[in-house]
């Protein structure tokens, strides 16, 4: 009776670990999906809901900037953002953007991921605006693509490329 006890212990305690296993295998993110989960923070902690406290911006302020490498190039035609920047600088840029709207939101749809080499990611999608600045609605669609390098064993953004499709 006592060796069936222990036997049945460590037969359940093998089939706990091979679950354990087996479930991490199953679960764990695709290097594929973690690049679309950067894209969908990116249009997530980039907007603004209406009547946002100062402590969810600064919350959402860190996501937006935790997503970019040190240096990030924007390909963005006939825009002042066009250029090479820091995420510090990126993160100013969309404060002052929060600041003279009264709610933003972004969304990322169509995410295409596409692996050109080892440790580089391209990801292309539709970015829809939805706004309100001065009074007025403003929505806008843009295709974009971001390119995306493995740092430190997480994905991050290195280049924003940006072009006009339709605008109202």
């Amino acid at each position: 009776m006592v060796k069936r006890l222990i036997f049945s212990k460590w037969a359940w305690l093998a089939a706990a670990v091979l679950l354990g296993i087996g479930g991490w295998i199953f679960w764990r993110q695709t290097p594929e999906a973690k690049i679309i989960a950067k894209v969908q923070l990116l249009a997530e902690s980039a907007s603004r809901p209406a009547g946002q406290k100062t402590s969810l911006e600064l919350w959402n302020l860190h996501r937006f900037r935790s997503l970019f490498a040190p240096q990030v190039q924007i390909q963005f035609r006939f825009h002042d953002l066009e250029g090479s920047h820091t995420p510090e600088e990126l993160g100013s840029l969309l404060m002052r953007f929060w600041k003279v709207t009264d709610f933003a939101r972004f969304e990322a749809s169509d995410i295409a991921v596409d692996f050109p080499e080892k440790d580089r990611a391209c990801a292309g999608f539709t970015g829809i605006l939805k706004a309100k600045h001065r009074g007025k609605h403003v929505d806008e669609i843009r295709e974009l693509q971001c390119h995306f390098q493995r740092m430190d064993d997480q994905w991050m953004i290195t280049e924003i490329h940006v072009r006009n499709i339709l605008e109202k």
